[in-house]
């Protein structure tokens, strides 16, 4: 019946043989993402134990290389805890950049095409769009930025916050590829 914040914060009180300040801090972390990023400003290292999804640990790591900061990662589920540690030096890896790491987006075709996957949990949000008349056009060929970002914002695996940034960050990504948007036959 505990915050987990508060159960860490005490935990890492109790045990910890280091002069050292420990915050709990309570707040909606995603949705007051400039306070995260002050208060990592003055600290001295970040645990990072919530479960928002992938997008938020990313910009957790990336927040953490930019300020030179360690970063602890922890999870849990069912029977085991695990905890990874990352020094935050611009020169080292990290959970989003090592080499043996799967890609955390799915970005391998098996992932993205299997039964479940990211290709057909976007075809079915865009059908559900069309229901809801957000997509006009019937024959739905066209993809673009607003829809991928209404389901990055939507999807379980990536729960990135919607609105203007995330529509403006997939425009990004889309132009790098040099792309617009996906034609509905390239998901199936």
């Amino acid at each position: 019946g505990l915050r987990k914040v508060d159960v860490a914060a005490h935990s890492l009180r109790e045990h910890h043989s280091l002069r050292s300040e420990v915050e709990a801090v309570h707040c909606d972390a995603v949705l007051e993402w400039p306070k995260i990023v002050a208060l990592a400003k003055e600290a001295t290292v970040v645990f990072n134990g919530i479960d928002v999804g992938v997008m938020w640990d990313y910009c957790v790591n990336s927040l953490c290389k930019e300020l030179g900061l360690p970063l602890v990662c922890g999870q849990s589920f069912g029977w085991k805890f695990m905890a990874e540690m990352y020094t935050g030096r611009a020169d080292a890896v990290c959970a989003f950049c090592h080499d043996s790491t799967l890609s955390t987006f799915q970005a391998n075709e098996s992932s993205i095409c299997r039964t479940g996957g990211v290709s057909q949990r976007l075809t079915s949000f865009v059908e559900e769009c069309r229901t809801d008349a957000r997509v006009e056009d019937a024959s739905l060929t066209d993809i673009g930025p607003e829809i991928i970002a209404d389901f990055l914002a939507k999807d379980h695996q990536f729960r990135c916050g919607g609105g203007g940034l995330c529509t403006d960050a997939v425009c990004s990504a889309l132009a790098l590829a040099g792309l617009t948007g996906f034609r509905r036959t390239s998901l199936e």
